[in-house]
């Protein structure tokens, strides 16, 4: 209700309806919320479940009482005709459910989540607030947001509870369902729009970190967050909007506060969008990249202030004798049709398409850069590549999975006779 309402109060998506502001509405609320605590730590206010949640229920009723949540009139979702329409619509619903049902029955299993993620969430729970000696005391170099979702909800419940926690992470795979299928909709038919969201929704590695084993990882909502902003910087350059690019800048914050590869997804999505601006000479939205310079910068500076710990395989020795064993380990993850089908191998015949025709979207650029800047990582991290990029590229990969569902998409939406 809070990202909606937000989204709607202040029209950030104009060209959209209702419907297709909903993906997005997930997203934007759990980076309010986290905003909300950081501002709230940073001035020694102690979260409590009506301080934290009042606010937004103002906003709310503001919303209401401006007719801005009002469902529209006609049908809120048609339902597509067709038995394959539905056949497709019945296989995602069910695996949503399976998915669902999953992480409900096991309790947290995956170690990044119970040894980093839940053990902050519960310390700044406990503190009621940023809790700057657990940081120090644990050498916990991770961005903060996940941590203060897990916190918020804890506080929310008033007790720890791991197993119900998990389902905000299932819900971040809802809604990367729904944006999917949004953006891919608008490429070509339903049919085909059902058919790559089904092909998404039941990816081995995306089901795994959405219910199964590997839920409470962080890597899932960051490919959430990364196709948001991706799919807003694409609306924008073709709309041209200043809530749009608001918006954008939003979602990128929120990923830079995520993850530490949202901080080069940042620095990428910004240089992209300078370089748009400066050739399009749109001088007037400069201003607006402020919205997520500051308050990232504000971070880093409470960092450095308070001797957090930094990442440690952030290096600035590059090893250049690395790159064909690097090319060679992280290749064979994109081969790996057990966790992945042809996803990879389709995406890559994509690539090759898109960038002999010169029709590379940013969708796919910001994607081929990011991987870039993985492949860098590895080129310089303190360990063994060859068991850095086993232990951890299928989770890269999944920041960008969408990306690349999108990219197969977009190259079968060329063809001329393709419904």
């Amino acid at each position: 209700m809070i990202g909606i309402s937000v989204i709607n109060l202040f029209d950030l998506t104009p060209s959209y309806t209702i419907k297709e502001r909903l993906p997005f509405a997930y997203g934007l609320g759990v980076g309010l919320i986290s905003f909300q605590m950081l501002i709230y730590s940073l001035f020694k206010i102690q979260w409590t479940s009506l301080g934290l949640v009042l606010p937004w229920m103002i906003l709310i009723f503001v919303s209401i009482k401006r007719k801005k949540l009002l469902m529209p009139k006609k049908s809120f979702f048609s339902f597509p005709k067709g038995f394959r329409n539905k056949l497709l619509i019945a296989g995602i619903f069910l695996t949503v459910i399976f998915v669902i049902f999953e992480a409900l029955l096991r309790p947290l299993s995956a170690w990044d989540g119970w040894a980093n993620w839940f053990i902050g969430g519960k310390a700044f729970f406990l503190a009621k607030g940023i809790d700057i000696n657990y940081i120090n005391y644990a050498n916990n170099s991770t961005q903060p947001l996940i941590h203060l979702l897990l916190a918020f909800s804890f506080t929310m419940l008033g007790k720890v509870d791991d197993h119900a926690t998990l389902l905000l992470f299932t819900s971040f795979y809802i809604s990367l369902i729904g944006m999917i299928f949004i953006a891919v909709r608008k490429l070509f038919s339903t049919r085909l729009a059902l058919l790559f969201t089904f092909l998404f929704a039941t990816l081995e590695n995306v089901i795994r970190h959405s219910g199964r084993y590997d839920v409470g990882h962080a890597d899932l909502p960051l490919g959430y967050i990364f196709f948001s902003s991706a799919l807003l910087l694409s609306l924008f350059i073709k709309e041209k909007s200043s809530k749009v690019f608001i918006l954008y800048n939003v979602f990128l914050l929120i990923g830079a506060l995520t993850k530490s590869e949202g901080l080069a997804f940042y620095a990428i999505s910004q240089i992209v969008a300078i370089i748009y601006l400066i050739k399009e000479k749109k001088w007037r939205y400069f201003p607006f990249l402020l919205i997520s310079l500051i308050p990232l910068a504000g971070w880093e500076l409470f960092n450095i202030i308070f001797h957090l710990p930094t990442n440690p395989f952030l290096t600035k020795h590059i090893n250049l004798t690395r790159v064909p064993l690097v090319a060679f380990k992280m290749s064979m993850e994109f081969f790996d049709i057990n966790r992945w089908n042809f996803l990879w191998i389709c995406f890559i015949f994509s690539f090759i398409f898109l960038a002999i025709r010169k029709k590379l979207s940013v969708i796919t650029l910001l994607c081929i850069l990011q991987l870039g800047v993985y492949f860098f990582i590895y080129l310089s991290t303190p360990i063994d590549p060859a068991v850095h990029i086993a232990g951890s590229f299928d989770r890269l990969l999944l920041h960008l999975t969408p990306f690349a569902i999108y990219t197969i998409a977009f190259v079968i939406s060329l063809k001329p006779k393709i419904e």
